[in-house]
């Protein structure tokens, strides 16, 4: 692994006696701590040439060894009707983490595993030829839990590891609402957008798609629209002792329930989350 490693870093090619020697041992590589197998594969994605060091370790036996997850997409295909794959999975896998603008290692590892639920969740139609994968980013969700506990990551990389092959499956629809958008922001956590919105970008160019699409840039404008709205009543300008300070009351369950009413009716567009504004709204609930 550290010699496809120096591979990756420096651009070079590894000689063949080596790469020879590599194969031959590769299986030995289960005798080594996963600390070290993890520290070595991280810096592998992290590398100039991520997509070159992941084929040189399919094509030298260490990959079945460390994620056979990923070694076995590449013998499920994805070309079919109706479906725009031209890659069988673990190709695509390769060729989104190519494209992977993003250095970070969690977000390179979620890309190499984003589609890796496809292998359990293939079905092909007898009648049509037409390939589905129903539910693989839960099933992958499940996987990358079980690889990220196998590398001994930490709990943080964990979660943003398998948040970001859980939800890497969004929609990008001009007729998706606010509301929708703000579910998809609450799933992922605003310290993932960027890592997400990077693996989505790499998904589509690992499909052959073009890199440019006004539906793609139209969700990330959106995107910046919409995290300038409250997501909870916390991000409200007012908060429960103006309430009670206004109304002159005592802390209780009606402070909650005007706080409620008019977060409903900012969400809603009714009113506009700003400071005096909603000042004065607390003003109408006078008895």
């Amino acid at each position: 692994m550290r010699a496809i490693r120096f591979a990756c870093e420096l651009g070079f090619y590894i000689e063949e006696k080596t790469r020879q020697s590599i194969e031959k041992n590769a299986p030995l590589i289960t005798k080594i701590s996963w600390e070290r197998i993890r520290d070595e594969f991280l810096k592998i994605i992290s590398s100039d040439f991520p997509a070159e060091g992941i084929l040189f370790l399919k094509n030298t036996g260490l990959l079945k060894c460390i994620i056979p997850e990923v070694d076995i997409c590449f013998t499920i295909p994805q070309k079919s009707p109706k479906r725009h794959h031209i890659y069988d999975v673990g190709t695509h896998l390769v060729m989104s983490l190519k494209h992977c603008s993003k250095k970070d290692q969690i977000t390179r590892f979620a890309t190499l595993l984003h589609d890796i639920g496809k292998a359990l969740t293939f079905k092909k139609d007898d009648k049509t030829g037409i390939i589905t994968f129903y539910n693989h980013e839960v099933i992958g969700a499940r996987l990358a839990e079980k690889i990220a506990v196998r590398f001994k990551l930490s709990n943080k990389q964990k979660e943003k590891l398998v948040k970001l092959v859980r939800y890497h499956q969004f929609s990008v629809s001009e007729i998706q609402t606010d509301k929708a958008i703000r579910r998809f922001i609450r799933n992922i956590g605003k310290e993932y957008l960027e890592d997400i919105i990077a693996l989505r970008f790499a998904d589509r160019i690992g499909s052959s798609a073009k890199p440019d699409s006004w539906r793609f840039d139209l969700f990330r404008k959106r995107l910046i629209k919409v995290q300038k709205e409250p997501f909870k009543i916390t991000d409200l300008k007012i908060n429960g002792y103006d309430v009670m300070n206004i109304l002159k009351i005592m802390p209780g369950p009606q402070v909650g329930k005007i706080l409620s009413k008019i977060f409903n009716d900012v969400v809603q567009g009714k009113l506009k989350n700003e400071r005096e504004i909603l000042l004065k709204e607390i003003e109408k609930f006078r008895n």
